[in-house]
């Protein structure tokens, strides 16, 4: 389907209501499609222009468009061309802002009316998570602040009350399972409840996406139309850019344009943009050009903190001991944490009693020892560092010296060694390097392994070490 940001006058709205009157649309979509969608996407819609049989639609921002074009689009068009004799049908953005349209509907008993017996309607951050993508558990006030994270909590607040002022963008980085994408989203949400309408949230894949297909189709004025004037911009993943060389310089000018009009850029991704190989020169200084905050593993008064709230939002009575063993237990991941919660939770459930520690130590114990002896790059990245005397950004970096592309393939062959991850998934996580790179890197390794009985003892230290 064809997208154009189209500028209307008054006066072409005037006479394109004329031919086709927008509470006509509304009532076929309402019959189609359901009033509780109509309500939440269409209840302001305007009528562009109407001719030949050609619908142009307007929305009143490119949230509402994003959501129409990715859910609705297909069935808008089988309706009205059903009901209306409409041949085609294009969405774009209205320049000028609709009245707000009560979808009419039976009100029902004890329900609020409106004047006319219309069923009022309202757009919550509820319904904005639904269609967007953004998970409902995901909001500043589900968010636990501790050392680990106040940092990059306190920059979104910030981010919040001057929006595209001094941390643009804000870039939130650290491992998987943290809370980083919680963290953006609860700020995304949050914008909704404030009262901004042009946000958009996604996936940088699903940017990048957007943007080839846009290229392929060429459709590229209406993709820069949609996110250009975003006044929010969330991002999440922004790892995968790396190495996109046309799709970070979309990027680049996307973020520029937001910037300059006063929007706010918010991104979060799995490394710092430092540590980002095969990453533009130009993008990465606009990475770092605003603020870069790292969401670090949670101290354990964070862990039980952690664990006391959900407590509390599901009812659940457990003993503060319990907490604690769980805390001390599950150190490195809130994901982990949360899940061992509520497998403990679940089976004092079906055994009708309250959970102690024994008993939790038996229902956990082998997830307990899968997580103790499993090993992630960044413990093998920061001990290979201490160990060559080098800092540990230095391994992820395009550093190509001797003693650190040294060190720098003995965390290949260790990750390897040691962990499920692949060649091609340890390349990307040092920096986005490519498999024939790292493949040369450990086989350099297993090779001197044979014959150098000093670097032999060294590896083996190492991963004993590392397994504990």
């Amino acid at each position: 389907m064809e997208h154009r940001h189209t500028e209307v006058t008054d006066q072409g709205l005037d006479s394109a209501a004329d031919r086709i009157d927008a509470q006509r649309v509304i009532d076929s979509l309402r019959k189609h499609i359901g009033v509780g969608p109509v309500t939440r996407y269409f209840s302001e819609l305007s009528i562009l222009s109407s001719e030949n049989g050609n619908l142009a639609i307007g929305l009143p921002s490119h949230f509402l468009l994003e959501c129409v074009e990715e859910s609705h689009a297909g069935r808008v068009r089988a309706a009205l061309e059903s009901d209306l004799g409409i041949k085609s049908v294009t969405f774009s953005v209205s320049e000028r802002p609709a009245r707000r349209r009560t979808v009419r509907q039976p009100a029902r008993e004890g329900q609020k009316t409106g004047p006319r017996g219309e069923a009022a309607s309202t757009g919550t951050p509820g319904e904005v998570g639904q269609s967007s993508g953004l998970n409902l558990r995901l909001t500043l006030e589900r968010f636990v602040v501790g050392s680990s994270n106040r940092i990059a909590y306190n920059a979104g607040l910030e981010v919040l009350r001057t929006p595209g002022a001094a941390y643009n963008p804000l870039f939130i980085h650290g491992g998987s399972g943290l809370g980083k994408t919680h963290l953006l989203q609860g700020i995304v949400r949050q914008f909704f409840a404030q009262g901004e309408r042009g946000i958009r949230y996604l996936s940088c894949e699903s940017f990048v996406n957007q943007f080839l297909k846009a290229m392929r189709y060429r459709e590229l004025d209406g993709f820069r139309n949609r996110f250009r004037g975003l006044r929010v911009l969330a991002l999440d993943d922004i790892q995968m850019i790396a190495s996109k060389t046309s799709s970070q310089q979309e990027l680049l000018e996307t973020v520029d344009a937001i910037a300059t009009r006063g929007g706010q850029v918010l991104l979060a991704s799995d490394e710092s943009p430092r540590s980002l190989g095969r990453l533009h020169q130009q993008l990465r200084s606009r990475f770092v050009a605003g603020l870069v905050s790292r969401i670090e593993s949670p101290d354990l008064p964070t862990r039980i903190a952690i664990l006391r709230a959900e407590a509390f939002r599901s009812r659940t009575s457990v003993g503060d001991d319990v907490l604690v063993f769980m805390a001390e237990s599950f150190s490195r991941n809130v994901r982990e944490l949360i899940g061992a919660f509520v497998r403990v939770c679940a089976q004092s459930v079906l055994i009708g009693e309250k959970i102690d520690v024994p008993r939790a130590r038996e229902i956990l114990e082998p997830t307990i020892w899968e997580q103790q002896k499993r090993v992630d790059l960044d413990q093998i990245v920061r001990l290979v560092a201490v160990h060559h005397g080098i800092p540990p950004e230095e391994i992820r970096s395009r550093n190509r010296s001797r003693s650190v592309s040294f060190a720098r393939h003995i965390v290949i062959y260790l990750t390897r060694a040691l962990t499920e991850m692949s060649l091609d998934e340890i390349g990307r996580a040092l920096g986005g390097r490519t498999h024939a790179t790292t493949w040369a890197g450990y086989r350099r390794i297993l090779d001197l392994l044979k014959t150098d009985e000093g670097l032999r003892q060294d590896v083996e230290r190492l991963s004993s070490r590392l397994q504990g």
